[in-house]
């Protein structure tokens, strides 16, 4: 059994995520990247959920090349490997919000839509429609459809109403 790099990586961003404390956030996402880089070192097969929280963990700490590569890197992977379309679509959504960071505003707003259309086409994995759906309203909402983006976010928090899983509303 290898190091749980991937589950540690991913509680400590959740938990950066909600902290008022930017020390903690820094040093709880420092620690992320060094579980993360733990075990993509052990050579599993399958790095792309790896690569994926990397990937959030350096959007949050704000290095959005990095942030990009990995997605890329995830979308790549996956699509080459055959995966079903919701690992696609959460691939695209990813890349398309990091997009959003670089100012490539209407590529990140497409790839939004791409994702959150094949999440949609596959129910099951609620949490990753919600996250996407709310990022699809930033993507519109930047891209000054206002119209949109509040109809999108209004289907975010609705969705997650419905399933009952409020934090993936944040």
């Amino acid at each position: 059994m290898g190091y749980p790099g991937g589950a540690l990586a991913s509680s400590r961003y959740s938990i950066a995520s909600r902290s008022a404390s930017f020390r903690n956030r820094r040093f709880l996402l420092g620690a992320a990247l060094e579980d993360l880089k733990r075990s993509l070192h052990e050579g599993i097969e399958n790095k792309t959920n790896l690569l994926a929280i990397r990937g959030s963990v350096n959007r949050k700490r704000g290095a959005m090349w990095a942030a990009v590569r990995d997605y890329e890197e995830v979308l790549k992977q996956r699509q080459k490997a055959g995966s079903p379309a919701a690992t696609i679509g959460e691939a695209l959504s990813e890349l398309g919000y990091g997009y959003l960071f670089q100012l490539r505003l209407w590529r990140g707003r497409s790839l939004l839509e791409e994702g959150v259309r094949l999440l949609r086409s596959h129910p099951g994995r609620s949490g990753f429609l919600i996250r996407a759906t709310r990022k699809l309203a930033v993507a519109y909402a930047v891209n000054g459809e206002l119209r949109k983006a509040r109809q999108t976010l209004r289907e975010a928090r609705d969705l997650a109403q419905t399933h009952g899983v409020f934090d993936q509303i944040r």
